[in-house]
């Protein structure tokens, strides 16, 4: 049995619903398939804000998550650098990579964010031009997940891990262990996981 599961590489919404519908049958009632963004402009001359969707990237993000708790809110932020438009065969460009999120609320456990994210795929280990997306994407994510933490909110960030199999926290890239310790000043409230069930 799971709280909360993050999906990864979910690009169409029939396979989304798919999965949502057999999963509901295990309890997880609650489901957001993270395929746009909203995006607001205030209008200067009438001080109002205009929001509209935004299709996140070419084919979407990706990403969803499943929850056996209500989903009391949902968010989705692509990453600003995000591959080179001339690599289309690798796709991350045209893949509106980026981090989405859901609050829940647990009982006896109170509002817990849980993120999800898929980084920049060829990114090394944050070396070179291709590092430098790994390391923008790790900044923004630390800097959203920080920010969550001091709310005084529980934090789950789930993210693709670049090879199977656990990890020395010596052994991780420089992206992740960046993240991570960037988080360190209160590690009881934000925890790094592989992407499986929570």
């Amino acid at each position: 049995w799971y709280d909360c599961i993050a999906l990864q590489e979910i690009w169409v919404r029939a396979d989304f619903d798919a999965v949502a519908t057999r999963a509901k049958e295990a309890g997880l009632l609650y489901s957001r398939f993270f395929y746009s963004w909203v995006h607001c402009v205030e209008r200067a001359r009438v001080g109002e804000l205009t929001c509209v969707p935004v299709r996140s990237g070419a084919i979407g993000s990706g990403l969803a998550l499943l929850s056996a708790h209500p989903i009391s809110s949902a968010f989705m932020m692509p990453y600003p650098l995000n591959g080179y438009p001339l690599h289309f065969i690798a796709g991350d460009f045209f893949a509106g990579k980026g981090v989405c999120g859901i609050t829940i609320d647990v009982e006896r456990v109170g509002m817990v964010d849980v993120l999800n994210t898929h980084m920049f795929a060829p990114g090394g280990e944050g070396e070179g031009v291709d590092g430098a997306h790994r390391v923008a994407q790790a900044w923004e994510l630390a800097r959203l997940a920080t920010e969550k933490t001091e709310r005084g909110r529980h934090v789950i960030v789930v993210r693709r891990a670049r090879a199977p199999g656990p990890r020395s926290r010596r052994s991780q890239p420089p992206p992740h262990r960046w993240a991570t310790s960037t988080l360190s000043h209160n590690p009881s409230s934000c925890a790094f996981l592989p992407p499986t069930g929570l």
